[in-house]
């Protein structure tokens, strides 16, 4: 949230949801609010053993995006996807970037 500060963002709407899987949905819900100029999803995705992370990164990308075009709303995708803790912990400090964004993109809802 200092990242939406140094731009002068009022104070903004923070939604959570259980997974990154959700982010979609979630997002769907607010958009349709026509309340917001932007969403910035967050969330970090880990890599297991199996093929499931591929499948969660892709399928949140995806929901996202089609979310953003169909409801004519900028989504920031701030979900990191991440081989391992220690790189999470490398790229927590990515808010401000996504802050950043958020506020270029809400340009085009003016």
């Amino acid at each position: 949230m200092q990242g939406l500060k140094k731009y002068r963002v009022p104070k903004p709407k923070i939604y959570r949801v259980p997974g990154s899987l959700e982010l979609p949905f979630a997002a769907l819900k607010i958009a349709k609010k026509k309340k917001y100029d932007v969403i910035i999803a967050l969330g970090i995705v880990i890599r297991g053993e199996t093929k499931h992370f591929d499948l969660v990164v892709q399928n949140t990308y995806q929901g996202l995006m089609e979310v953003a075009l169909n409801e004519e709303v900028p989504i920031i995708f701030g979900v990191l996807a991440v081989e391992n803790e220690k790189q999470a912990s490398a790229r927590l400090n990515k808010g401000k970037e996504f802050a950043q964004a958020a506020v270029e993109m809400a340009h085009f809802r003016a």
